[in-house]
């Protein structure tokens, strides 16, 4: 199907004229410049509404990335989202879970240094777009938990929104693959051990019980999770994870094998050595 549009004179004419658009994006002068390659972009890919296919779509998704770094101003980020919006509504949801990956290489780093008003925008697309791929949400499952968590500051507007995301991540993925996939990723980025020990937290604290699934899917994963937890260097982050053990995993649990029990003992050791008497408390009584 797609091979028969790519054949199409009209098509490889509006190919064409991406092409030449995006070969601008390689040497602007100024910031001012990317919002008027975007513009121009925006306008070819609304001329051509007809055509689900996207072309050079590898292409696009890479300097649609290059406009959401970080140096760049909140004008060009939101500029850049205009075309992110007119690209997933106009390949659907069946495409876009086969080409998920190439799009969220830009947009999962953004959430973590975008300004205030270009949160709302990202968000946004990750509810309208990304939810609804249920379980093709899967594969990219792990960079988008890091995207969430790198927003999730407590007391900013936008942390009821983030939260509210994570817990449909959840549903649609199942706990026990979301909890695993947010473990692995407090392993990976220290940076986020906080917001994610904050938010499991506040799981556990509202449902007043702790399910199985919230361990996740693999009891390695887990050990290894709070372990790294335990002996981190932030003390807030320690006392969260000191928390879950004494709420999800004590010690004298049977869910865990002695070697297990073992590890989590010399690290809650490693907490009880800084002398830290906010820390201290709890820790004694696991």
């Amino acid at each position: 199907m797609d091979e028969d549009v790519e054949l199409d004179t009209k098509y490889r004419s509006y190919a064409t004229q991406v092409e030449k658009v995006l070969k601008q994006f390689e040497s602007p002068r100024e910031w001012a410049d990317l919002c008027s390659y975007l513009t121009k972009l925006k306008r070819i890919l609304q001329n051509n509404s007809k055509y689900q296919l996207i072309p050079k779509k590898l292409l696009v998704a890479k300097r649609l990335s290059q406009c959401l770094h970080h140096a760049l101003p909140s004008g060009v980020h939101l500029k850049t989202l205009e075309v992110y919006v007119l690209i997933f509504k106009r390949i659907g949801i069946e495409r876009l879970s086969k080409d998920i990956s190439i799009y969220s290489m830009g947009l999962f780093p953004l959430l973590g240094h975008s300004a205030m008003s270009v949160r709302p925008k990202l968000l946004e697309i990750f509810d309208n777009f990304y939810i609804p791929l249920l379980v093709n949400l899967v594969p990219c499952l792990h960079g988008f938990i890091l995207s969430l968590l790198s927003g999730l500051e407590e007391g900013s507007e936008h942390f009821d929104a983030i939260t509210a995301l994570l817990n449909k991540v959840k549903l649609v993925t199942t706990r026990s693959l979301f909890y695993g996939s947010l473990w692995r990723a407090l392993i990976s980025s220290p940076s986020v051990r906080y917001q994610g020990s904050f938010y499991v937290l506040s799981q556990i604290t509202k449902r007043k019980r702790v399910g199985q699934a919230i361990l996740g899917d693999n009891r390695e994963t887990l050990i290894t999770a709070l372990c790294l937890g335990l002996e981190d260097s932030n003390t807030l982050t320690q006392r969260n994870f000191l928390d879950f053990v004494l709420f999800a995993c004590p010690l004298n649990s049977k869910e865990f094998h002695r070697d297990d029990i073992l590890k989590l003992l010399r690290s809650s050791l490693c907490v009880l050595l800084r002398r830290d008497m906010s820390l201290n408390r709890p820790s004694s009584t696991i």
